[in-house]
């Protein structure tokens, strides 16, 4: 667990990535008084970050040189194996600076902190991951970019160097009305029109650009395929160099996104119901207890802050977005020594600490009180 950074819980596990030994380590979490250490494997160059998916672990290199996507088999948690990798940016982008993935459907999305980059990569088939799309570098809601978050047909991304978020068009269903007799698809993927007044029978392949089909009367074939290449647009987003200064984490919920501000030490609350354009501060709360703040996760009516340089886990109340306030927690020198990384599953929150080489379990049962770190796993 050296240079512990990432932390993602699926059922009784918990994936850790350790930047500094460029592993990924699988710590069995079902009794949280007594985690142990299952699994893991090395050659994930730089391991920054990690999102669950099925039998998958999706792996952000942030040294990745060759590679900047791992992906592992975690199907056996004794003995987790490399299943594929790939380079997902052309070849005239650093690759060396993956620092945020997450999986949404057939696609991850990862976020690049060299050039203020995005990728999409197709995932449908685990063992030969596919190059999709890139955007780079937008100032300033595309600068630096940390951390992403995919909700919906937008990605989110948090920039510390444009101190702010970008907001990123993935396209996909954005219709106000809908009447559908029968629809039975497994992929339909239309980014402009598909109008069919009558039939429509495609018996092989059909392949259509973003113009759309259009028919009054009768266009038989079998089977229906229709497609658009994917070309991620920045929409909006919002920068401000005080309140947002060093965004570094992001996490979306509803109509809000939620933000960790590492040089700020703060966090706020973003009314993103209107993704198109600038974007709205409703709301933060800025404090030395913040210091350093991290990563951030919303469960409920709270956020769940780590913090690198307080050494700490606060609660932050957001039931009243344009008031959030904290409310519990728990700083500890030792044990939580370089917070960076927050998952909470249940009635725990599990932290990734940097400089402590450990995995923290603590009880946030009661949110409003000082939390209790009730287990952990610490490199010897």
């Amino acid at each position: 667990l050296n240079d512990a950074r990432s932390v993602y819980v699926s059922g009784k596990y918990a994936y850790v990535t350790a930047y500094g030994n460029n592993s990924l380590q699988i710590i069995d979490v079902s009794n949280p008084t007594s985690p142990v250490r299952v699994g893991g494997t090395t050659g994930v160059n730089g391991a920054a970050s990690v999102y669950v998916s099925g039998k998958y672990a999706y792996v952000a290199n942030r040294l990745g040189g060759s590679a900047d996507l791992t992906i592992v088999d975690v199907s056996s948690s004794t003995n987790p194996t490399v299943a594929s990798s790939i380079n997902s940016l052309p070849p005239w982008v650093d690759v060396d600076t993956a620092n945020s993935v997450f999986v949404s459907g057939k696609y991850a999305y990862i976020s690049y902190y060299s050039g203020g980059g995005f990728a999409v990569i197709d995932i449908s088939n685990a063992l030969s991951p596919k190059f999709v799309a890139i955007k780079q570098e937008v100032l300033p809601w595309l600068s630096g970019s940390e951390s992403v978050y995919v909700s919906g047909k937008y990605a989110y991304v948090a920039n510390e160097n444009g101190d702010g978020i970008g907001i990123i068009d993935l396209g996909g269903i954005d219709a106000p009305s809908a009447n559908i007799g029968a629809l039975q698809v497994n992929t339909l993927n239309a980014t402009e029109n598909l109008t069919v007044a009558n039939n429509a029978y495609i018996s092989n392949g059909l392949n259509v650009g973003v113009g759309g089909i259009a028919t009054d009367g009768l266009m038989s074939a079998g089977a229906l395929d229709i497609s658009a290449k994917i070309e991620p647009r920045l929409v909006g987003g919002i920068s401000s160099s005080t309140v947002l200064n060093g965004a570094i984490s992001i996490y979306v919920s509803g109509k809000y996104a939620y933000v960790a501000n590492n040089d700020a030490n703060s966090f706020a609350v973003i009314d993103i119901s209107n993704p198109i354009g600038t974007s709205t501060i409703v709301g933060s709360v800025s404090s030395s207890q913040l210091s350093g703040a991290r990563a951030v996760y919303v469960s409920g009516k709270y956020a769940y802050v780590a913090n690198e340089i307080d050494d700490s886990l606060r609660i932050i109340d957001i039931s009243n977005p344009s008031v959030p306030s904290i409310v519990g927690g728990v700083k500890d020198t030792a044990n939580l020594n370089g917070a960076y990384s927050v998952y909470v599953s249940g009635k725990y929150a599990y932290v990734a600490n940097s400089t402590d080489n450990s995995l923290r379990i603590i009880d946030v049962s009661n949110p409003t009180g000082t939390s209790t770190i009730v287990g952990g796993v610490k490199d010897a």
